[in-house]
């Protein structure tokens, strides 16, 4: 599963190493690095937070965002989660009341396969020519759109052209 959960035995979990078998989604071409310490490390943080969610109940301490366009820029420009993981892991901030808190970083697959609350994502991934896609998602009233960002030479996604498309996009 995308949680590394065995489908033939549930409650098995897989990590480190292992974890490479949870494909994603592999949309675009080019899958995670879950096979390399600088991928499983940020998997394992995953994986050790859903388990204490599953297993104990825990929940854990979810902080508010008060300005979403910066928080998603920045993360599209240099979260070492996405970089890494590129079209597997991607941070989610969800939405109520018109406040926004930070859900951490979840498999995209999850994201995209669940309901849940009001919720942007961001991702970054990379297409069948190795070209970088910052990937933005929004959950709205139970329906997903998707939202490729321009590429950047330089992967730097926090300029004014960049801000005012997510402005757009978390205003619509």
């Amino acid at each position: 599963t995308p949680f590394w959960e065995s489908v033939s035995l549930p409650g098995v979990f897989f990590a480190g190493n292992a974890s490479q078998g949870a494909r994603g989604i592999g949309k675009r071409g080019a899958g995670a690095s879950s096979s390399s310490v600088n991928g499983f490390r940020y998997n394992a943080r995953v994986l050790a937070r859903h388990l204490a969610e599953r297993l104990n109940g825990h929940e854990p301490a979810r902080e508010p965002v008060a300005d979403v366009v910066p928080f998603l820029l920045h993360e599209l420009t240099s979260a070492p989660e996405l970089w890494v993981q590129k079209g597997y892991l991607c941070r989610v901030l969800s939405s109520s009341d018109g406040s926004h808190v930070d859900d951490g970083f979840v498999p995209l697959a999850h994201f995209l396969d669940t309901t849940g609350p009001d919720a942007f994502a961001a991702s970054v991934e990379v297409d069948e020519t190795g070209t970088i896609i910052p990937t933005l998602y929004a959950r709205r009233r139970g329906e997903i759109s998707e939202h490729p960002l321009d590429p950047h030479p330089l992967h730097e996604y926090e300029s004014e052209l960049y801000r005012r498309h997510v402005e757009g996009l978390v205003g619509a």
